[in-house]
């Protein structure tokens, strides 16, 4: 987590939160779902992203079920633009 964050700074990140438990090493969804969900209550981010695997997309989905938002999967490329985060999508 502590290199993960180094990069993101040097890519414009501001806060990088993170978080360690056991249960991560495992193929367990649910734990994972529950810390980013702590982590987007406690900043409220214009965004939240994840990586594109398999386990990826699924938190991601769960996550956005949980807070009512929408999903963009497969993203290449993100910019801020002045209505919120712009993605390019792969098709």
């Amino acid at each position: 987590a502590e290199a993960t964050a180094g990069v993101l700074g040097e890519h414009g990140a501001v806060r990088v939160l993170t978080a360690d438990a056991p249960e991560f090493a495992e193929y367990l969804v649910v734990p994972k779902v529950d810390a980013l969900q702590a982590a987007f209550d406690a900043v409220s981010p214009v965004a939240v992203l994840v990586v594109s695997s398999a386990e990826g997309k699924e938190i991601a989905a769960r996550l956005a079920l949980r807070i009512g938002s929408g999903i963009i999967t497969d993203a290449t490329d993100l910019e801020a633009d002045a209505k919120g985060p712009v993605a390019t999508q792969a098709a």
